[in-house]
Formats: C-alpha cells, sequence, structure tokens
C-alpha cells in the first residue's frame, strides 16, 4: 500500500482578510487530504487572524510573530512543519483541487525531490485569467537555466522537507526574489521535475512586487552577484538578454521610447532566439467576471 505522507503547506499572510478565505478554500477542496496548514501572519494589522479563525479545521494552525517580511515568516512556518513533504501557497493565491495529489504521485513515480508546474496569472486590475508561465527556452541543464531566469513559481512547488534542511531557508536579505535563490541553491544538488499542466492561480494587484519593475530588477541583480561565480557562458548571456528585456519595460513605462528602442535592438542583436520568442510567444486570455472559481474546481 502507498504511504500517505503528510504535506506542510507554508502560508504567510499580512493584512490578507480580503483574499485569505479563498487561498485557503482552495486548500480545503484539495484531493489529498494528509496534509498541515501553517498560516504565519506576519503582524497584520486588518483581521486576517480573526478570518483564519473562523474556518475550523484541526489542520490549519495559526502562527502569530511581529512583521518581519515574508522570507521571516516562511522560514518561520518550515521550522514548525511536521510533514515530509512541503509546499507554498501564498494568502491571495489559488490551488486546483488536485494540485497536490498529481503532485505527490509525481513524486513518488520518479526520482525527483522537488517539482513545479505551469501556473495562470489573474490580473485583479483587469479581471482577466492569462498563461503567465515563462519558459526559459535556452538548451542548458536546469542548474544553469534557473540562473537565467526565475522559471519556478513557488505556488506550484513541492518539494521534500530533507533538501530544506541540507540547503537551507529563504535568504533574509532578499525581496521579491528570495525565492529564486533558493531555487538556484537547491538545484546546484538536486535536480527538479517538471509537471505540464496548469495546476494554480497567481494573483496579480497594483501594489503587487512583480509588477514594481524597477525594484524586482535591483533585487535580481542582488542574486546575480551572490551566484555569479556559477554561471557559465551561456546562462550568463541569457540573464543579460532577461536583464535588458527588464530595462526595455522600464523605459516603456516611463515613456523614454528611445531608450526602449536602443534596448529592443540591442535584444535582438544579442540573443535572436530569445527574441524571437518574445514577440511570437501569445498567451491565452480568458474572460473572467468573478468566473475564476471555476479554475480551482478543475
Amino acid at each position: 500500500m502507498t504511504p500517505m505522507p503528510l504535506i506542510s503547506i507554508i502560508m504567510p499572510a499580512y493584512n490578507a482578510e480580503r483574499t485569505i478565505t479563498e487561498s485557503i478554500q482552495s486548500v480545503l477542496a484539495q484531493t489529498y487530504t494528509q496534509w498541515e496548514l501553517l498560516v504565519i501572519n506576519d503582524g497584520s494589522k486588518d483581521e486576517t487572524s480573526t478570518v483564519v479563525k473562523s474556518i475550523n479545521d484541526p489542520r490549519i494552525i495559526l502562527i502569530e510573530q511581529e512583521n518581519g517580511g515574508v522570507s521571516k515568516a516562511r522560514n518561520y512556518g518550515i521550522s514548525k512543519a511536521k510533514g515530509e513533504l512541503i509546499a507554498f501557497l501564498d494568502s491571495d493565491d489559488l490551488w486546483m483541487k488536485n494540485k497536490l495529489e498529481k503532485q505527490l504521485i509525481f513524486l513518488q513515480t520518479n526520482d525527483f525531490s522537488i517539482v513545479y508546474s505551469k501556473t495562470y496569472c489573474l490580473f485583479e486590475d483587469t479581471n482577466t485569467i492569462k498563461d503567465c508561465f515563462v519558459n526559459v527556452n535556452i538548451k542548458v541543464e536546469d542548474a544553469q537555466k534557473i540562473l537565467v531566469f526565475d522559471f519556478v513559481p513557488i505556488l506550484t512547488v513541492m518539494l521534500r522537507k530533507k533538501v530544506l534542511d541540507e540547503i537551507g531557508t529563504f535568504d533574509l536579505n532578499l525581496q521579491g526574489t528570495e525565492d529564486w535563490d533558493l531555487w538556484i541553491r537547491i538545484l546546484q544538488k538536486y535536480q527538479i521535475g517538471y509537471m505540464d499542466e496548469f495546476l494554480t492561480i497567481y494573483r496579480i494587484t497594483a501594489n503587487s512586487l512583480s509588477r514594481n519593475l524597477e525594484k524586482h530588477m535591483y533585487e535580481e541583480l542582488k542574486v546575480y552577484e551572490k551566484h555569479k561565480k556559477l554561471y557559465n557562458a551561456t546562462s550568463h548571456k541569457g540573464f543579460q538578454w532577461f536583464h535588458m528585456k527588464k530595462q526595455m519595460l522600464i523605459a516603456l513605462q516611463k515613456k523614454e521610447n528611445i531608450t526602449a528602442i536602443k534596448l529592443f535592438c540591442r535584444m535582438f542583436i544579442s540573443y535572436p532566439t530569445l527574441f524571437i520568442k518574445f514577440l511570437t510567444n501569445k498567451y491565452c486570455v480568458f474572460k473572467t467576471k468573478g468566473a475564476y472559481e471555476n479554475f480551482v474546481n478543475q
């Protein structure tokens, strides 16, 4: 009989009273039921704790801490986790109901200690869901590919806790790129498995760090400096291309059109294959007037 290991789900929360119920409901809906949900309330000033306490399920564990940021909250949750496996879900994101079951089967039947999948993105300002999965189209091994760009969405990850016991947890000196840094460290020693299907929904709001391009670019450069000795010629070239792409997008936001055109041309000259993929990549857009709940039930 196949064992049913405990999966510890780490959910940091800060002022999440508006969204956390939906996130927790997507956990409660999981077809795999052997889990614990550790909600780490990171010093919220709203009713986040009250909302969590109102959901009556003994598998949900509320942990309070003074505000210290998402990395500190996740690390604290990991330190309290009892499960053999760890999964991550932020307090505004969502899982498909079979996310845990499918990834557990994948890990049990393949020689991997960590797995990830595709994700949809829910853009709140336009009320649309898109395929926002980014595949780094460079033919190098994953240990080098992860140095180019963070292609592993944290809400899609499941990994064995022993990996974190060996490699360590999230770097408190990083903001918004702490997961990328962790994947870089893990993939230097472990192979990562990939499931070519959508198992999660990542919510993007107007205030999301991932949409603050300048701040995020600065944090990416910190990761690059931390790990630059690991880069080979191909991964370094790829990183520089993605960095130029972000610079171009920032220039467009600032209406610095001449700078944007120059960067656009440099992107083509430096890496034509990535440039063509950038131009031809078409995202699938779904019209969703409150209908994204249907995706969770897939």
